[in-house]
């Protein structure tokens, strides 16, 4: 997401799903000005997995297969990382795991 109108609203969607927002940071692709959301997001993850913090599990939960599915293909690069894909199906929070 780009720079956000209703910050409060984005919290609380997290938080109303139950995941704990206040512990997690999320870093937002939409102000980086070139290339696919999904490359995006992905050479963001690739930022944190080449740093010098062991990452074991890495997650992204989003509402685009297309996002997830990209975001999967990691595993060939990282394959002693554990990649876990969610997708967000509707407003209410009903979620399903992506393989």
């Amino acid at each position: 997401r780009a720079n956000l109108d209703d910050k409060s609203l984005f919290l609380k969607t997290f938080k109303d799903i139950g995941l704990p927002i206040s512990k997690i940071y999320i870093e937002r692709v939409g102000n980086i000005k070139t290339g696919a959301i999904s490359k995006k997001k992905k050479n963001v993850i690739k930022k944190y997995l080449n740093s010098n913090v062991n990452y074991g599990v890495v997650r992204l939960i989003d509402d685009d297969l297309k996002n997830l599915k990209d975001f999967l293909k990691l595993k060939n690069e990282y394959e002693n990382k554990i990649f876990v894909a969610i997708q967000i199906i509707d407003k209410f929070g009903k979620m399903r795991q992506i393989k």
